[in-house]
């Protein structure tokens, strides 16, 4: 009779050595093959994946002790005389309670020996374990297995199949690191992708830019926000960068190529981690001059449109002028005064100091070459020629990188604009 179960071996001759539970297949019968059926020839054997030879354990005038109290829980020990072993014994425990009657059966010699209850005992193949699936490759529709994903997974690759959706069986892959959902007709991010520990995430070649659906409050969880380093977003026909970016405040690699970006915020200055950054093959003529107070591995701007001149005054987007072509001027907020004195005076503050529209405002509005925020009633100019700390800089024309500019007032505009212009 066998049964697969987990034993911890303990050596009463070295107490201060902590036994580890394996899986294993204990077995009870008689030995040597072809030998008598009787008591004196009974034996347990001691499977595992690394010993699959077995330890044999002579049961006759053997037994220290038999430790019951737990059978009905699925546990038992058995103590042995020589050697001074205690097999600790964890089972289903209806399998458990049969192999135990028959185990004090067989001690008691009250087994009728010409049934086939108990076997004699030669070599025995112990099973191998169940090795849990960790990576998974889909290819095809067909590749999609019915039964549904693994939960032991961590890497994930569903590639050109025309997926339109993430559906709940990837989304309860609560131990998922790597997914790669590239080249599909994904239009939509569900919130709850955030609630997974994602390192890797490839996205790219989708369709994120072409639905109105497509929403970034899945970037609002703490798990994704403090997990994810690789973000691919290539060719999703974008329009726009995609604001809450900024929160991932693990990200090292972000790639957005190929897409139709115009612009990227000031706020980029958050992603303090990020080394690696691809805005190729987009429509951007000029970056913000945080730019310039960031440090990179490799930073591609190749195929963008940035051959304007860096000199002339530019409309903003969030401030009209007027026909003279002086700006409007509108007298900033009570909140936008204390956040910009917050920031002058660094003044520490957290959640439970300030409201998070305040806070992501401290730390995403554009900032003065003095260093103070600059609400939207704040001037805009496109002034810079930006000096870029990267180790690898790509451009398809060896041009200077333009940079937006931001003044608080007059005065910085004055100090600083002429001085970029002369660099």
């Amino acid at each position: 009779m066998k049964i697969f179960c987990e034993i911890s071996v303990y050596n009463r001759l070295a107490p201060h050595v902590k036994p580890r539970s394996q899986q294993s297949t204990l077995a009870l019968g008689y030995h040597p093959p072809g030998g008598g059926k009787d008591a004196e020839n009974l034996f347990l054997i001691h499977f595992t994946a690394i010993n699959t030879v077995g330890t044999r354990y002579k049961l006759h005038r053997n037994i220290e002790k038999v430790f019951t109290k737990f059978v009905l829980d699925g546990k038992t020990t058995i103590s042995l005389k020589q050697p001074p072993h205690d097999l600790q014994i964890r089972c289903e425990p209806i399998q458990l309670m049969a192999f135990m009657k028959m185990f004090k059966g067989g001690l008691e010699g009250k087994l009728d020996p010409t049934k086939p209850s108990l076997s004699t005992l030669a070599v025995t193949a112990v099973p191998k374990k169940a090795v849990p699936v960790k990576s998974m490759t889909i290819l095809t529709p067909s590749d999609y297995p019915l039964k549904g994903l693994p939960k032991t997974l961590t890497t994930l690759n569903v590639n050109g199949i025309r997926k339109c959706s993430l559906d709940a069986q990837i989304l309860s892959l609560n131990n998922l690191q790597i997914l790669n959902m590239s080249n599909n007709n994904i239009e939509h991010l569900p919130k709850r992708l955030g609630d997974l520990p994602i390192v890797q995430l490839d996205l790219s070649n989708n369709r994120l830019g072409k639905s109105v659906l497509s929403d970034w409050d899945w970037l609002d969880k703490q798990r994704i926000k403090s997990s994810l380093q690789n973000f691919n977003l290539s060719n999703n026909d974008l329009t726009f960068f995609p604001y809450k970016l900024v929160k991932l405040r693990k990200l090292m690699v972000l790639t957005l190529k190929a897409n139709r970006l115009t612009r990227v915020p000031f706020a980029i200055r958050r992603l303090k981690t990020l080394r690696t950054l691809n805005l190729a093959d987009n429509q951007i003529k000029s970056l913000p001059n945080v730019f310039s107070r960031m440090s990179f591995d490799t930073l591609d701007v190749s195929g963008d449109e940035m051959l304007t001149s860096p000199y002339h005054q530019h409309e903003p987007d969030s401030m009209p002028l007027a026909k003279s072509g002086d700006i409007l001027r509108q007298p900033a907020a009570l909140w936008q005064i204390a956040a910009m004195v917050v920031t002058r005076k660094v003044i520490k503050y957290g959640p439970y100091d300030l409201p998070m529209t305040v806070i992501d405002s401290l730390e995403e509005y554009p900032m003065c070459e003095c260093g103070r925020l600059c609400p939207p009633n704040k001037i805009h100019f496109r002034t810079c020629v930006i000096q870029t700390r990267t180790n690898s800089l790509i451009q398809s024309l060896r041009l200077p990188i333009l940079g937006d500019s931001v003044y608080c007032s007059d005065y910085c505009q004055l100090q600083h604009s002429g001085r970029n212009k002369a660099t």
